[in-house]
């Protein structure tokens, strides 16, 4: 399943993304979204409407409730380790997701689980004092 990290470029008055290498993309791709989220059929054979209504009864209540456990979990971990640490596995984490490379996903969840890793070691080792 590609996963990936893209840059948006300007495109008209838009934005646009480039999409995975590998896709099997159609002659038109169907949308839906909202002013966060975005699900892409790019073989275009979901009817819009059908998208649309999986992305908000599905995709975006499902995408919500874990996102604000995901930042509940990452303000837990960030009681535990020291700002400096913290700042500096913040900046190399974004500076991977910024990054002009491109990284396989295996790569990437390489490189994201080791950082999970060690802010979960530090998490333990600051409770254990």
């Amino acid at each position: 399943m590609p996963s990936t990290t893209r840059k948006p470029f300007s495109i008209g008055g838009s934005q646009g993304i480039t999409i995975p290498q590998g896709m099997n993309i159609g002659e038109k791709v169907t949308v839906a979204a909202d002013d966060r989220l975005m699900l892409v059929d790019v073989t275009g054979e979901v009817p819009e409407d059908r998208l649309t209504d999986f992305f908000v009864t599905d995709v975006k209540p499902k995408f919500n409730g874990w996102w604000e456990n995901e930042k509940r979990h990452l303000e837990d971990v960030k009681m535990y380790i020291p700002k400096s640490l913290w700042d500096q596995v913040y900046k190399a984490s974004a500076e991977l997701r910024s990054s002009k490379e491109t990284y396989s996903e295996a790569q990437q969840n390489f490189i994201e689980g080791a950082i999970r890793e060690i802010l979960e070691k530090l998490e333990k080792e600051k409770k254990a004092e």
